[in-house]
């Protein structure tokens, strides 16, 4: 049994590390790189998705998917799983190509881009995994992870399109 953190895996004999990893089955990275997604990504189609989500082909929702996951350090696969709007099981299905992202979970996808790349404007990669876990008092003292999972991305940016004003750096 492997543990897996976005973004890195560790060998394990027991079950999770920590909370910041998720067990998964030992074949879980035995797939052909054909169907691997990460071998699909480019920073182009990425761009590309990102300036027409609702226009936005498989290729460049699948380059967002490959984006959002890498840029995910430090965060759970089953918190990745919430932050991407799906369940882990299909979010697992969706990194090997055995699924493709629906047009909606493209656009809201384009969003949490959005949110990491101001995020990433005051808060250092490995850092955004206790981000998404620290309660924030604008958010009604819920963490941006509860607030996502109750369905208000929405407030979510906005809280880190704040982090690119000027004052509040």
């Amino acid at each position: 049994m492997n543990t897996m953190t976005i973004g890195r895996v560790e060998e394990s004999t027991g079950p999770l590390l920590d909370d910041a990893s998720v067990a998964v089955p030992d074949d879980f990275w035995a797939r052909s790189s054909e169907s691997d997604m990460a071998s699909e990504v480019d920073s182009a189609t990425v761009a590309k998705a990102l300036k027409r989500p609702a226009e936005g082909r498989t290729t460049e929702r699948v380059a967002l998917l490959g984006y959002l996951l890498a840029e995910l350090d430090g965060v759970s696969f089953g918190d990745a799983a919430v932050l991407l709007s799906t369940k882990e099981v299909r979010l697992q299905r969706l990194m090997h190509g055995e699924e493709f992202p629906t047009t909606a979970l493209g656009d809201r996808w384009v969003e949490l881009a959005k949110v990491l790349e101001n995020l990433h404007t005051m808060v250092r990669g490995e850092a955004t995994g206790r981000w998404f876990t620290t309660p924030v008092p604008s958010l009604g003292g819920r963490t941006p992870l509860e607030a996502i999972r109750k369905g208000k991305l929405t407030d979510v940016l906005e809280l880190t399109r704040g982090y690119l004003e000027p004052s509040f750096s």
